[in-house]
This record gives C-alpha cells, sequence and structure tokens, in this order.
C-alpha cells in the first residue's frame, strides 16, 4: 500500500461538499482523506510527505478533444531523431503534463490508431489518460454501454464515436447515424464547423432521439425528444453558435468544445473578415456560461501546445496576438475557465465520478501552481507558474 500525504499548501477542491482542506492523503492513487496534516500523519504514518511549498492545488486539467497521436506524428516529423512512435508518445504525455493535463482525448481515431496507442501503453509510454474517440469505420469496436459504465484500461479508455458533420450530409444519413449512436449508448462527438452542419446535428439528433425512443409532445403537439443526461454528446468546433442555436443544443442535452486559443492565433483574421457582431460573439462562453451549460476548451491543433495557463488567460481577457480585444462581452472569469478544464470537462468524458474535483474516492490527479487563479486579476492570469502535476500520485511533472 502506497500513501502520500499533501500539506503547506492551499486546496481548490471544486467539491461544494468539501469547501477547504488543510492537507490531503491519497492511497494507491486515490484520495483518501483530508484533516490537519498532523491527523493524516497519525492515520498513516509511513506515507510519503510532500511539501507543496505554498503552492496551490487542484484538480489535473482535462482536454476532451484532441489528438495526440497527430502531435506524435508531428514532433516525429520536426524533429528527425524520434523514429519511434512509443517514443514521440512519450515525449507527448511529458509535453501534456507540463502544462498541468492529466487526462487528454484522442480524435479520429481508426483501428490501426488504435492498436498503435494499445502498443505504447504496454510499453509504458503512455503516462496520462486518453478518452479514444473511434472512427464512423471502427464503431463496432465501441461497448454497447452506457459511457459513464465504460473504464479504462492501463491509459486507454473508448470514449465514444467521433463524427465529422458537415453540409454534403444528408438529413437520412445524419438521423441514422445518431440513431444507431444513441441505440448502442454510444457518446458522441460532433464535429461541425459551419452554421449548416450544425443545424444537420440539431435535426439530426432530434429525429433520431424520436426515432429510437419514441416522444411525447409538449402543449402545442409537437414532438418533445428524450434527453438523454448519461449520453452527453459533444458539439465541437462550432465556433459560431447562435443562441437559438444554443437553446436547442441545450434541449438535446449537447455541450460545446471550443478551440478557443483561435481567439488569439486567428482572432485578428476574424475581425478583418466577419462582421464585427460576428467576431465578438465568436466562442460565446458567457452566453453558455448563463444557460449553466458545461463547457470545454481544447487545442485540436498539431501546432498547438495545450497550454491551459494560457487558454485560461484568452477566455478572461479575449485577447488576439496583436492586443486587440475580441468580443470581450464573451469573456468569463476565472472561476468559470476552472471548471472548464476540470469539473466540465471531466463531465463532458463522463468521468465526473473518477476525476474532475478533490473528494475522497477519486483519482489523486493534481495540478499544483504558484498561485490561486481566482485570486489573480485578469490580466494576471498568465503568469501562473505550474509547479507540479501529479497522475494516480505518480509525480509526472516537477521542474
Amino acid at each position: 500500500m502506497k500513501q502520500t500525504i499533501y500539506k503547506n499548501g492551499g486546496f481548490l477542491t471544486l467539491d461544494k461538499k468539501i469547501p477547504a482542506m488543510k492537507a490531503l492523503l491519497v492511497t494507491d492513487g486515490r484520495i483518501t482523506a483530508s484533516a490537519e496534516d498532523f491527523i493524516l500523519q497519525d492515520i498513516a504514518p509511513d506515507a510519503e510527505v510532500i511539501d507543496m511549498k505554498g503552492g496551490l492545488m487542484l484538480p489535473g486539467f482535462i482536454e476532451t478533444y484532441s489528438s495526440i497521436l497527430d502531435k506524435a506524428r508531428e514532433l516525429m516529423k520536426t524533429n528527425p531523431e524520434i523514429l519511434d512512435m512509443n517514443n514521440a508518445l512519450s515525449r507527448v504525455c511529458a509535453l501534456y503534463a507540463s502544462y498541468g493535463v492529466t487526462t487528454a482525448a484522442n480524435a479520429r481515431t481508426s483501428r490501426e490508431d488504435l492498436e498503435l496507442l494499445k502498443a505504447a501503453d504496454a510499453a509504458g509510454a503512455l503516462t496520462i489518460d486518453i478518452g479514444v474517440y473511434l472512427r464512423q469505420d471502427a464503431a463496432e469496436l465501441l461497448p454497447e454501454v452506457m459511457p459513464v459504465h465504460n473504464t479504462y484500461s492501463g491509459h486507454i479508455r473508448l470514449a465514444g464515436l467521433s463524427v465529422l458533420v458537415d453540409e454534403m450530409m444528408s438529413d437520412d444519413s445524419v438521423t441514422a447515424l445518431f440513431a444507431k449512436s444513441i441505440n448502442n449508448h454510444w457518446q458522441t462527438a460532433v464535429e461541425a464547423n459551419s452554421e449548416a452542419a450544425i443545424e444537420k446535428v440539431i435535426k439530426g439528433y432530434r429525429a433520431a432521439l424520436i426515432q429510437v425512443n419514441g416522444s411525447k409532445t409538449d402543449e402545442e403537439g409537437n414532438e418533445k425528444p428524450r434527453i438523454f443526461e448519461d449520453l452527453r454528446p459533444l458539439l465541437c468546433g462550432s465556433a459560431h453558435l447562435a443562441n437559438s442555436q444554443l437553446t436547442r443544443l441545450q434541449s438535446l442535452g449537447f455541450t460545446p468544445c471550443f478551440t478557443h486559443d483561435n481567439i488569439y492565433y486567428r482572432g485578428d483574421a476574424y475581425a478583418d473578415t466577419l462582421s464585427q457582431e460576428a467576431a465578438d460573439h465568436i466562442y460565446p462562453l458567457r452566453s453558455i456560461v448563463k444557460r449553466g451549460m458545461a463547457f470545454s476548451m481544447q487545442h485540436d491543433g498539431k501546432a498547438m501546445a495545450p497550454d491551459m495557463i494560457s487558454t485560461m488567460h484568452i477566455a478572461c481577457n479575449r485577447v488576439t496576438s496583436s492586443g486587440h480585444t475580441l468580443g470581450i462581452d464573451q469573456s468569463i472569469n476565472s472561476d468559470q475557465a476552472v471548471n472548464a478544464l476540470t469539473l466540465f470537462a471531466s463531465y463532458q468524458l463522463c468521468e465526473d465520478l473518477e476525476k474532475g474535483s478533490l473528494t475522497p474516492g477519486k483519482h489523486a490527479d493534481f495540478v499544483i501552481l504558484d498561485k490561486n487563479p481566482l485570486e489573480q486579476s485578469d490580466g494576471n492570469i498568465q503568469n501562473l507558474k505550474i509547479l507540479m502535476t501529479v497522475k494516480d500520485d505518480a509525480i509526472l511533472y516537477n521542474p
């Protein structure tokens, strides 16, 4: 039995039932208890003691819809001396850990990609958890159980189905796809990057829910779909979400996952090519917060680093690379940004019973910062530093 006590720091639990902690005990990779450090040392006299040196612990960051394999392949291209995929994936995991990430995803995963990930895990190259979203041609590999009951094997979990919806797909094919997904209890991560594609998602998912599960009618006799809380479908991309679309997506149980760092990387281009109203409303985080919807932020680009501190800063400030402020009315506060990278992200991945807060029984997945982001001004969030990243009580990053 391995036990560890973390003390001499602050704790942002994100658990309303446990608003404060003095010290934390971990047993065999799981959070066991919180109390004064001397009490925990009486409970576990042989435990290793980690001095947090005044840092702040919060749950490990979670990236809901990225592609670590794409990043590994890009690393092999830019570093010719890296010839082995396992080595590349090991380095990518270390990169993620250096940004406080303890769980990530691999989107659009083929059969061959899944075998690569399994081989890397067997070789010990994967040090963070990977939620795998399979391509449609590999969908039969998904277990026919509700996503919340689908667990990890090593560091790999089959999270769901990865679907790209575009304007060229027929309404019938979209509906059939969602019907099959719902009938088999698969979580579906849908990429839809235009308003027309988003409309297909909304219409197709509604039709699928009605087709597969029957329906009730509202007061006007219109069909109302049954919402499946535990399927938790994701809508990825979808930068341009109108308020009416948000309302309909919420009614169907969808939550968005945004590549929000594009505000910084592409914000000036948005300002130049879109109307001011459209540019200011792109990635409408505050509109989502007002609706009480969960959401997350991803880095689904080969060259985009999973820099979660920068992501929080951009979400709170909406500043482009030239220093221009884009749609400040859609900014959020640091509390909401932290939730998006922890609590909300764990909910979206159907892993909220295991991760996302410092709750006894959950995985000992932590990031320790030098300061509390909730106590910083919006402009100072970018100056936060990661002191340590811990996965299942194993230290992955300790500069």
